[in-house]
């Protein structure tokens, strides 16, 4: 009752004249159920005013006063104190005890999911991040926290290398901020590998007041929690120790759909004037902004949906008689606030290119134009199809203009989307519905075929009634879906609507089958009051968790799955381990100590031996190549100035390739190929799976035999890990003479005789007399 008495006192201190047209509008909601805008007195102008207060509400196709004794009491001049100015309201901080706590235990089980694989990640002393992105990170931030003197040292920010200020420079800059507060470069490790856990529970609270601010119902906002807990795909990217950008991005993201979600509901003038809520709002709308743009160079395609949002929300308010720029008027102070925020990083520190870091003033400036056209489609009472036609030619305009005024921002702009559509041989630009991968399952397992029927009908709702909240929703869901369709990359931006949708689902068929009450947006009569939680008997919980386990039933076997795939495997890491031990034995320093290995794992590899891991650009274009040729010699010459270890893992290779040279036969000759000079095997793991070479000159044995004669030498050869015999065959020339070249010391039998190779003629490329 307080908010709706409030508002109408606030309306009548701003319009007095407007009394008697509320008296009279109490009287007709008093004789009918509900009533349409005919029904009423007020003019197009009044009747916005009181819908977008919430003193009137959409009920069953017509409209009805939210709380009659409320508006009355208005009118009679009661309130609850004395006051000067308008009430405001503080719902934002309304608390649940129980919520809370059922919140609190969601969010651990959410944080306890994404460290399933802990031991995999700190081993034996060390931080071992997964996958190969991680480590590109991990050197940047180390590099930040050894180039400044402490937390409060800003210094280093403002000296990034252009690949870091333009590419992800507010996740570099938070990562070394949070290590220099925890013990600088002793915590680095730590500090990446529990970022991701910490991002997911981040999002995990956001959804869950996403989800009851769209709602109003706590349990849609517990269950999408736990379904979020339970999308592969987000589990993936939010895994402990996956120290990729993307995790960083969805706490932005969670925040700016929040905001924009409260705004869509309490985002008038009138909630400006009375709302702290939506004043937080309008600032939360304005970090995330910003937070999104600067978090990563492809982070304006993440702010796309507000636009969208405000296109279709103009039509809407249209078609419900309301002013669209009166009840959008507080998102614009949000995007200018973001804009600011980061042109001053840009400007400051030299945060992303100028076409990057204009983004948010730019989507000022569209949502700008569309509330006018809105407004003044508004006023002069044109249908909505006039305004959609308006809103087609006014975005038409706006792009042609956009490219010829702005000739360097439209081609970055159709870079990134070739970049965008464009197959690549990477796995997570895959899109979403390749039937090979199955992604839209494996992915999200059930969670998504839950989730599309309630987006579904979002989508009509906010259609059939001006319901905002409803377009955020949908206008999000669906713009995730189609970027998804195209990478599937996008599936962790993805997962934050689709839990909410899916949560919604959940408690809708709870409903169905006697478990719960009826989801709040479903019910026909909606209190005031936001849906508390209330604990239902033994037997309903165990019901409620068998319907849960059957909708997370994939999810629970492709979670660990999904994670598994991201974790280093343990024979990896002992290799890279193996190769460093070896290095500062042999004191070899980078560049002689970089490692040549797949490429997806370079990264990894390179950080362990010389903490060089910035690109693994070499190894994507050289390792298959060489993996696949024959010619030895000639390799060796193209890599010896630039690589000091190869590591071979279990593949597929034909015969006489490098492949299946070194990793089959140690570098030893096979029928199918001789042997080689200049790979000398260091360490396998104990399964044979990984093994490691150094290049090396080798030493040439040189010595007389028959003319022609076909001379054979070996020698046994012990490694960490494995023992063999390196043999090799070669043939005198016309005059008797031999010469061979070997990467091992150790004593040869040649034909009988026995000859000694030291460590010193295999390093120097010495000769050794037979």
């Amino acid at each position: 009752m307080t908010d709706v008495r409030e508002e109408t006192a606030a309306l009548l201190e701003k319009r007095p004249e407007m009394a008697d047209s509320l008296e009279q509008l109490l009287a007709v909601d008093a004789q009918q159920a509900t009533w349409t805008f005919g029904d009423i007195p007020l003019d197009s102008g009044a009747f916005g005013e009181v819908v977008s207060r919430n003193i009137v509400e959409k009920h069953d196709g017509g409209y009805r006063v939210a709380d009659r004794k409320a508006v009355k009491a208005a009118l009679n001049g009661e309130t609850t104190t004395e006051r000067t100015t308008p009430a405001v309201s503080f719902s934002l901080l309304a608390f649940d005890s129980r919520a809370a706590a059922l919140l609190a235990g969601a969010l651990v089980f959410l944080g306890a999911v994404r460290s399933i694989f802990v031991t995999s990640v700190f081993r034996d002393g060390h931080v071992v991040l997964g996958a190969n992105d991680p480590y590109y990170y991990r050197y940047w931030v180390e590099q930040v926290v050894t180039n400044t003197n402490s937390v409060f040292d800003f210094s280093g920010l403002s000296a990034l290398p252009d690949v870091v200020a333009k590419g992800e420079p507010l996740l570099v800059a938070t990562l070394w901020w949070v290590s220099s507060l925890f013990g600088g470069m002793d915590a680095t490790g730590p500090v990446l590998a529990l970022y991701p856990v910490v991002a997911a529970v981040i999002t995990g609270a956001l959804v869950y007041l996403l989800a009851t601010e769209l709602t109003d119902d706590r349990r849609v906002g517990l269950a999408s929690v736990l379904l979020l807990a339970l999308i592969p795909g987000h589990a993936l990217r939010t895994s402990l120790g996956f120290a990729d950008h993307h995790a960083f991005d969805y706490p932005w993201l969670a925040l700016t759909m929040l905001a924009v979600v409260i705004l869509a509901r309490h985002g008038a003038l009138g909630d400006l004037r009375t709302r702290p809520k939506t004043w937080l709002a309008t600032l939360a709308l304005g970090v995330g902004v910003a937070g999104q743009t600067l978090a990563w160079e492809a982070g304006p395609l993440l702010i796309v949906p507000i636009g969208f949002y405000v296109a279709f929300r103009a039509l809407s308010d249209v078609r419900a008689g309301q002013s669209p720029l009166t009840s959008n008027l507080a998102l614009l102070p949000g995007l200018a606030l973001g804009a600011l925020l980061t042109a001053f990083f840009h400007v400051s520190f030299g945060w992303h290119t100028t076409q990057v870091a204009s983004a948010p003033a730019l989507l000022l400036i569209a949502v700008f134009g569309v509330l006018a056209i809105g407004e003044v489609s508004y006023r002069a009472q044109l249908s909505t199809a006039v305004l959609g036609t308006l809103e087609a030619v006014g975005a038409i305009v706006g792009v042609l203009a956009f490219r010829a005024l702005l000739p360097e921002y439209w081609a970055r702009l159709v870079d990134q989307i070739n970049r965008l559509i464009s197959p690549q041989d990477i796995v997570e630009t895959e899109s979403l519905f390749n039937g090979d991968s199955m992604g839209f399952l494996l992915l999200f397992g059930f969670i998504l075929a839950l989730a599309l029927p309630y987006i579904g009908w979002a989508t009509l709702t906010s259609y059939r009634k001006h319901q905002p909240q409803w377009i955020v929703g949908a206008v999000y869901a669906w713009y995730f879906f189609v970027l998804a369709g195209f990478q599937i990359r996008f599936v962790g931006e993805m997962a934050a609507m689709t839990a909410v949708f899916a949560a919604l689902g959940f408690v809708h068929v709870a409903e169905r089958v006697e478990l719960a009450r009826r989801p709040v947006p479903f019910r026909e009569s909606v209190s005031q009051t936001r849906e508390s939680i209330e604990i239902p008997d033994g037997r309903a919980i165990a019901s409620l968790c068998v319907l849960f386990l059957i909708i997370a039933s994939l999810s629970l076997v492709q979670v660990p799955v999904k994670m598994n795939q991201v974790t280093t495997d343990g024979e990896l890491f002992e290799t890279a381990q193996a190769i460093d031990t070896y290095a500062e034995e042999q004191e070899m320093a980078y560049p002689e100590t970089f490692v040549l290995s797949r490429w997806g794992k370079n990264r990894m590899f390179n950080y362990f031996v010389s903490g060089e891991s910035q690109s693994y650009g070499y190894a994507q274009s050289t390792y298959t190549p060489f993996m696949r040729a024959s010619n030895s010699s000639d390799w060796y010459g193209r890599l010896s100035n630039r690589v000091g270890f190869v590591v071979t893992e279990e593949l597929d290779y034909p015969p006489g390739t490098m492949q299946n040279r070194l990793h089959d036969h140690f570098g030893s000759e096979s029928q199918a190929a001789p042997g080689v000079a200049h790979y000398q095997a260091i360490y396998s793991t104990e399964s044979g799976e990984t093994k490691a070479f150094r290049l090396v000159p080798g030493a040439t044995i040189t010595g007389q035999a028959a003319p022609n004669a076909t001379i054979s030498l070996s020698t046994p050869v012990t490694i960490d890990g494995a023992s063999f015999d390196y043999e090799r065959t070669v043939t005198a020339n016309a005059n008797g003479t031999y010469r061979v070249t070997v990467p091992y010391a150790g004593e040869y039998s040649i034909n009988g005789e026995t000859v000694s190779v030291n460590e010193t003629a295999v390093e120097n490329g010495e000769t050794v007399a037979a």
